[in-house]
Order: C-alpha cells, then sequence, then structure tokens
C-alpha cells in the first residue's frame, strides 16, 4: 500500500478548519479568533472569553515557557488527560513535547495554553491546536508566538492557544516505541503545538485568507509571508498582507518557503504542500512531502510512525518566522550557547557544544613551518592566575576573550648568559 493509502492526511484529521462566518471588521476589535476542539476557527463575541479564563488549582502546571491548564481535569470527565488508566501517561507525554520545546526555544515570556476537553468519538481530527489571532489584517505569529517572544501578554482577558485531541482513535499514549496499529500521541501533540506557535496558514483556496479580507489585503499568518513560486522567486503575499497569489498558486505544487536559514541548511527552499485539488486545512499548512520523510510539519501521519524531533532545517525555519532557537553550529547564539561560530568543530575558539574555548598561545619566534607536526602547542588557561610580567602592557586580546601576553627580552639574556657559563665551564674540564 502507498504512502497516501497507509497514512491519515493531517487536513482531514489533525486540522479540519471551518470558519465562522466574519460579518464587518468595525466594531468587532475585540473579537478574537481561535480553533476548537472541531478544528474549526471560530471568533469569540466581546465578553464571550469567559469560555476561555485562566484556571488555578490542580488543572494548572507550568512547563518551561509553557503554562497549561487541563479542562478534563478541572471537569473531572473520567477521559482523555483525566483516564483513570491512561490519563497520567498522556500527560507525561505532553510535557515532554513542552520540555522538548524549552530546549530549542530562547524565549522571554511565556504562553498560556489551554487543553481543551477530550474528544472520544474518532470521527473528527486525531488533534488540534491554533493561536488566538487578532480582527486585523496582515501577518500574525498568534497570541502564543506575541507572548513567547515579547514577554508581554498581547490580551490579559484571554488565554494565548488552544490544544485538543480525540482519544476515540487508537493512541500510543507514552513514549515507548510506537505498534504498526497507533498514532503516536508525541508526534501528534508535536505537530499540532508547532501550528498554535505560529506555523499555520489561513489561506484558502482562493488564495485569500480564510478570516478576514479588506480590499485586496487578509488576514495572514507569519508562514504566509515567506511564501514563493518556486518557478519564479515571487512572493504571494506582499508586505503589508496584500495578496498577490491566485488560486491557482495555491493547487499548482509550485509554492516554497523563502526563510533564508531554512534554504541555507535544506541546501534549497524547501517545498509547501499545494496540492492539485486544493486539501481544506492542509494546503499551504504544512510540508510538501518532497522534503523527506522525517519533518514533524508534513502533511499527513502515518500509523507506527514517531517523528519527535524537529529537521536540523525544520527548526531553522521556526528562526525564519521569528523565534531565537537552539542549535549548535547554526551561526545564531542563543539559550545556554556562549558562542556559535557556525560549525560544531573544536580547538577553534567556539566548541562542538558551543562553549568558548581558550585561544591558541602562537610559538614565539618560530615559524609555523618550522615546528614538528607532533610539537604540543600550549593553550592558555582562562582561569589560572597570572603571574604580572613587563611585558603586561603588550598583551593582545585573543578571539576567546582571553590575555595572551607578549614574549619579554628579559628571557633572552637570561639564556644567552647560561650558553657562556656552560662554555667557559667546559673550557676548563
Amino acid at each position: 500500500m502507498d504512502w497516501i493509502g497507509r497514512s491519515v492526511w493531517l487536513g482531514s484529521v489533525f486540522a479540519v478548519v471551518v470558519v465562522a462566518g466574519w460579518a464587518s471588521a468595525s466594531g468587532a476589535q475585540d473579537r478574537v479568533a481561535y480553533r476548537d476542539g472541531d478544528g474549526q476557527w471560530r471568533w469569540v463575541e466581546p465578553g464571550g472569553q469567559e469560555t476561555f479564563v485562566r484556571k488555578g488549582g490542580p488543572s494548572k502546571e507550568t512547563i518551561g515557557p509553557f503554562n497549561i491548564s487541563y479542562d478534563d481535569l478541572l471537569l473531572e470527565t473520567g477521559v482523555g488527560f483525566d483516564d483513570p488508566v491512561s490519563g497520567d501517561a498522556r500527560r507525561e507525554t505532553l510535557r515532554s513535547v513542552f520540555g522538548y520545546l524549552s530546549s530549542v526555544l530562547d524565549v522571554p515570556g511565556i504562553a498560556d495554553f489551554q487543553i481543551l476537553s477530550s474528544q472520544t468519538d474518532g470521527t473528527g481530527p486525531l488533534a488540534t491546536a491554533g493561536p488566538f489571532l487578532s480582527p486585523a489584517t496582515g501577518f500574525q505569529g498568534g497570541f502564543v508566538y506575541d507572548h513567547l517572544t515579547t514577554g508581554i501578554d498581547p490580551r490579559a482577558d484571554s488565554l494565548d492557544g488552544t490544544v485538543a485531541v480525540d482519544f476515540g482513535y487508537a493512541w500510543n499514549s507514552d513514549t515507548d516505541e510506537t505498534s504498526q496499529i497507533e498514532f503516536d500521541l508525541y508526534t501528534g501533540l508535536l505537530h499540532e503545538i508547532t501550528h498554535a506557535l505560529g506555523f499555520f496558514s489561513v489561506v484558502g483556496p482562493d488564495a485569500k485568507s480564510l478570516l478576514l479580507n479588506v480590499e485586496n489585503t487578509g488576514l495572514l499568518g507569519l508562514l504566509d509571508a515567506l511564501l514563493v513560486r518556486g518557478s519564479t522567486g515571487e512572493r504571494l503575499y506582499l508586505a503589508g498582507g496584500e495578496i498577490n497569489a491566485t488560486a491557482e498558486d495555491v493547487s499548482s505544487g509550485d509554492v516554497r518557503f523563502a526563510g533564508s536559514r531554512a534554504e541555507s541548511f535544506f541546501g534549497q527552499s524547501p517545498p509547501v504542500f499545494a496540492s492539485d485539488p486544493y486539501v481544506e486545512a492542509t494546503s499551504i499548512g504544512h510540508w510538501s512531502n518532497g522534503v523527506g520523510s522525517r519533518a514533524v510539519m508534513l502533511a499527513g501521519l502515518v500509523r507506527g510512525d514517531a517523528r519527535r524531533r524537529y529537521a536540523s532545517w525544520e527548526l531553522q525555519a521556526l528562526g525564519d518566522l521569528g523565534y531565537d532557537v537552539v542549535a549548535c553550529g547554526d551561526g545564531f547564539p542563543a539559550g545556554a550557547e556562549e558562542c556559535d561560530d557556525g560549525n560544531t568543530d573544536d580547538l577553534d575558539g567556539c566548541d562542538s557544544s558551543c562553549l568558548s574555548e581558550g585561544a591558541m598561545v602562537p610559538d614565539a619566534g618560530i615559524p609555523d613551518a618550522m615546528v614538528p607536526e607532533d610539537t604540543p602547542r600550549q593553550v592558555a588557561q582562562p582561569d589560572a592566575p597570572q603571574e604580572p610580567s613587563p611585558a603586561d602592557n603588550l598583551s593582545q586580546p585573543s578571539a576567546g576573550g582571553c590575555s595572551v601576553s607578549a614574549p619579554s627580552t628579559g628571557g633572552v639574556w637570561l639564556v644567552l648568559f647560561a650558553l657562556l657559563l656552560f662554555r667557559r665551564r667546559s673550557r676548563g674540564t
């Protein structure tokens, strides 16, 4: 059976988008859009946000830069994340996903997620997640992105994002190996939460925004800002959210992601899923199968498949969206990295773990070509106490921030005196 036959479209199982109507932009500035448990984008009316109240007590916990609240625990549903048999394992898997994200994202803020009441009928999306969005045209990363990257809560009366899972499907609820009859919960959650981080598109089959259009501009995602025609390199959406794309573009198979960091690591612009016909909620918001089988944000999930880490170039795509990502060797210091010189080589001032190394001390007065290959070179010890010397005023700072002293002439005269003394004694014997 081919890949498509064995897999499940993420558009029909992970994220089916049906958009609630938008009357007009005027008088609706207090609305927010969110993705519900059925994968539908909906506008919440002013005063209707009591549905999303930050809940405390036993239903709330913090994992790195993420606050998470469980409706299942608060409402004591007895299913999903509150299931008496699998609930603990499922919550631990979700913690592992947020823990992994905490290790690869260097952010100043904390995002607030609500884990919506679990479904159990096995007829809708496997899982859904998304950020809250404001009713404004132009490019948006969503409340999760804004809160994480700026440290400022975009809306004090609103959460930042939602996550929902349908446990009516056969899930591998823990982080052990996934069987061939199960969907991997870790992979599904990582995929969907990545949408909530800002890797999403709200482009419809007519190439316009699914949520809000005013004349020729639309409410679009940050992902949409980096979409180009592969054949020409033309932007599909211009700087102010102006629509430069057509319905033919979004089903052309010729859409690529033009983020410079992802391009550098992938070797070219990664292809975006733009099938003919357009697949609702799947087209444009995922990678094409042409990127290979290991990317987290592919458009389908195969039973038994576990993709629990971003591909290196895929993590760089999050960097293109505006995140500081922790990836030693990418040339961008982040997190606990003291340096990042674009490689993971040792002995070049920045080691394989992106920690600063001591500078190499040059051989005094001996050209490099005359030094035998097996001659050890001295390495300055930055933490060792240094004895002051008359030549301290000649010290030059090294690349590693250590001080390397120039040789003193006093040592040369001492060596010459010792040689003369040795010669005189030799003649006397």
